[in-house]
């Protein structure tokens, strides 16, 4: 039959039926030809090309679209590092007996760059960030030494952030997550960027939080030792510089009084290590005993001072200085006769 004249045909001429496997290997082993084999070699190149053209284009978008999301999540407006004064009620004799917190309860007040001696300067950067001078916003070396440090101990014992950071973050507060992180790097270089490291550190020492809801190292100086910051000493200045790592826990009116003083301390030999005092004074400055003013925030007159912004004008709640009939020397005395009716 058909099987029969398939084999016989195959037997005589060597051609396989049509549409046979024999026939699709025989074109299988024929040899390519040169044309075949640059034809086929252009068609693999030309697909290598395109999928690399679009993967350099899904890049090229990705990066740009990345870019973008960091400038607009890292941008800044320049006056939103600096805060409205709180309004400041006066004596009749020109005495400060009240400063009126802000709507979160958190009272201040600013000093110019000029009003700020070196030395209270020097205490918080030996304190926070002793390379500030030298770093663009982000130092790349404090942030290994303190991943080795947290490694080493397997747990947060170290920070790597500068000023600059904690100055953003204070403004612009992120969460704690790598993006998080990386956000407040990228704001910290444009920071570095559009302001001298004078303005920098003036803004951060106004916005520093120092403790029982004191922001800035002005009042932080009138309230915890009754003179200005102009007037401090370097063991002042540096127990100030102490505060920001923890201002609840080194409260110095707290039951930590003795860690704060080690703290600072320990702050006063690194402004010595830095060369900013003489190794010489540093056990003398150490030594030196610092005087508290009385718990009492120097706020003469509470009731007075905390009833008067309620009658005032949208105006008038401006920051401003205010000028009363208030005299603190006879509401001292009232308030100690008063004190001692009372025991």
């Amino acid at each position: 039959g058909r099987v029969s004249e398939c084999k016989e045909t195959i037997m005589l001429t060597g051609t396989p039926y049509p549409g046979t496997d024999h026939g699709r290997q025989k074109d299988i082993d024929k040899p390519i030809s040169g044309k075949e084999r640059t034809v086929r070699s252009r068609g693999f190149s030309g697909m290598r090309a395109w999928a690399s053209a679009v993967f350099a284009t899904l890049f090229l978008v990705s990066l740009l679209a990345w870019g973008a999301y960091l400038f607009v999540m890292s941008g800044f407006d320049s006056g939103d590092l600096v805060l409205r004064d709180s309004a400041r009620i006066y004596d009749r004799n020109v005495n400060l007996p009240q400063v009126v917190p802000d709507n979160g309860r958190e009272s201040f007040i600013r000093i110019a760059s000029k009003d700020i001696p070196m030395i209270v300067k020097c205490a918080f950067i030996a304190a926070e960030d002793e390379r500030f001078y030298r770093h663009f916003g982000f130092d790349i070396a404090a942030v290994l030494r303190a991943a080795m440090d947290n490694m080493s101990k397997r747990r947060i014992v170290s920070d790597a952030s500068t000023i600059t950071q904690r100055l953003s973050r204070l403004v612009y507060p992120t969460d704690r997550s790598y993006i998080g992180k990386f956000i407040e790097a990228v704001r910290s270089i444009r920071i570095e960027l559009s302001l001298s490291k004078d303005e920098i550190i003036e803004r951060y020492l106004n916005l520093v939080p120092m403790g029982n809801n004191i922001k800035g190292v002005e009042l932080a100086s009138r309230v915890y030792f009754g003179k200005k910051t102009s007037e401090l000493t370097a063991p002042e200045a540096a127990l100030l510089a102490s505060l920001p790592r923890a201002p609840g826990l080194l409260n110095p009116y707290g039951k930590n009084r003795e860690r704060l003083l080690e703290r600072k301390n320990w702050v006063l030999s690194r402004m010595a290590a830095l060369g900013y005092i003489l190794e010489d004074d540093l056990r003398e400055l150490m030594s030196q005993e610092l005087v508290f003013l009385d718990h009492r925030f120097q706020f003469e007159a509470p009731h007075l001072a905390g009833l008067l912004p309620e009658y005032w004008t949208e105006e008038e709640r401006r920051p401003a200085d205010r000028l009363t009939t208030i005299d603190a020397g006879i509401e001292d005395y009232l308030q100690v006769t008063t004190d001692n009716l009372h025991m």
